[in-house]
């Protein structure tokens, strides 16, 4: 019975032939029995005894579902080792577990692997501190910026100090700025101007007079010029002249309403043509007929009339005289047109005058028809140039001595019948842009015929 119990077991594991499993390792690689290779990738090898894939680096820890190796625990490779990165302003601190700045006082950050201060603080050279900027100082105690200039207030944006409330620095302290012409009065809370009366102005801090007074060098008064002085009752700048009229804007007094300074008084000036009218309350001219100009204060005809010596009668010029019964002025010559512009007479519409009346001007060579209402050539087939008023034959033709024809050169003559030039010799073709005679086209002329044949003929 007993070795019935050592043989089965024995018997079994001889007779059951199996290839390599691999198995699962404990730290999730993969184990294998057998003898083949397991897949460790090109950083790692397997390694038989410890059944599992170890990196080539012994530093580095085998990653199987990668199958590369790397830095354990946040660590990277720095060429020599596994080692925390803390970018180049920190270094790791072992005891403290944690990078450290190497500036002391600024705080490390883990995301961009960067120190820097803190909590408005600025880092100087030295450690890190507060910027208060050139003009300011920080102050422990009061835990804010203090200026160095006393009096002064931080601007916590520009980081700079100045004076507020108005006031300006002077050099010793904030105070505030009256200009030139006035001083600050610390019971009124006012600057106050040192000649008295003036007002002061805020904007351009300086010191003047109002209420359209102007200072005499005493104080502030009325100013009315030369011409006037001011009356306290009346409140207004009056004329030392009686009857005269002040501008506030000029300061000076002059007569109103068209008059005039005679010396005594204001008085309407009509010019040495006229004198006033007390009654029509305007000036008259002192010859009938003849009409008061404001403006040039003259008198003068209008209407387009002129002075004759005695009243103002019509000025029709020399060619001309003046109808009352038609009311205009009337041409001496019949015909002629009156211009009322130039005062002359002259004929219209193209005529002139020919020494008894208004007729159209054709020319030595043409007659104005009143049937066709135009010039007309006395040569029948002739054609009228208007610009020059002259007769000619057109298209080129010529006068024969009793019509227009065309130009045919010696060799030819114009044909009435056929209305075109015909060569002398009948058997040759008539040329219009040479005007001469010739064969038509492929034959010559035989002198002796008198013909135009093929060939070469006897010239």
């Amino acid at each position: 019975m007993l070795l019935k119990q050592f043989l089965l077991p024995a018997l079994f594991s001889f007779s059951v032939t199996a290839g390599p499993v691999a198995e699962a390792d404990p730290e999730g690689g993969l184990a294998a029995r057998g003898d083949y290779a397991v897949n460790c990738g090109k950083d790692a090898s397997w390694n038989a005894y410890a059944r599992q894939c170890i990196c080539k680096n012994e530093q580095l820890k085998f990653v199987q579902r990668t199958l590369t190796c790397g830095c354990a625990d946040g660590k990277t490779w720095n060429g020599h080792k596994c080692a925390y990165d803390c970018g180049k302003d920190a270094s790791y601190d072992d005891y403290g577990k944690t990078c450290v700045c190497r500036d002391q006082g600024k705080q490390f950050d883990g995301k961009s692997k960067t120190c820097s201060c803190t909590g408005g603080k600025t880092w100087n050279g030295h450690d890190c501190a507060y910027d208060c900027g050139k003009d300011a100082s920080y102050d422990d105690y009061g835990k804010t910026c203090v200026c160095r200039d006393q009096g002064k207030q931080f601007d916590g944006k520009s980081k700079t100090c100045s004076c507020t409330g108005g006031k300006t620095w002077n050099g010793h302290d904030c105070a505030y700025d009256c200009g030139k012409d006035a001083s600050y009065n610390d019971y009124d809370k006012k600057c106050v101007c040192r000649d008295q009366g003036k007002h002061f102005d805020d904007k351009s801090k300086t010191c003047s007079c109002t209420d359209g007074k102007t200072w005499n060098g005493r104080e502030c008064a009325h100013d009315c010029g030369k011409d006037a002085s001011y009356n306290d009752y009346d409140k207004q700048c009056v004329c030392r002249d009686q009857g005269k009229h002040f501008d506030d804007k000029s300061k000076t007094c002059s007569c109103t309403d068209g008059k005039t300074w005679n010396g005594h008084e204001c008085a309407h000036d009509c010019g040495k043509d006229a004198s006033f009218n007390d009654k029509l309350g305007k000036c008259v001219c002192t010859k009938q007929d003849q009409s008061y100009d404001q403006y040039s204060k003259t008198c003068s005809c209008t209407g387009g009339k002129a002075w004759d010596g005695h009243k103002c009668s019509y000025d029709c010029g020399k060619d001309a005289s003046f109808n009352d019964k038609l009311g205009k002025c009337v041409c001496t010559k019949q015909d002629q047109s009156y211009d009322q512009y130039s005062k002359t007479c002259s004929c219209t519409g193209g005529k002139a005058w020919d020494g008894h009346k208004c007729s159209y001007d054709c020319g030595k060579d043409a007659s104005y028809s009143d049937y066709d209402k135009k010039c007309v050539c006395n040569k029948f087939g002739q054609h009228y140039e208007a610009k020059s008023k002259t007769c000619s034959c057109a298209n080129g033709q010529v006068w024969d001595g009793g019509k227009c024809v065309d130009k045919c050169g010696k060799d030819a003559s114009f044909d009435d019948k056929s209305g075109k030039c015909v060569c002398r010799n009948h058997g040759l073709v008539y040329n219009a842009k040479s005007q001469q005679c010739q064969c038509a086209a492929g034959k010559t002329y035989d002198s002796h015929s008198g013909k135009c044949v093929y060939g070469y003929g006897n010239y």
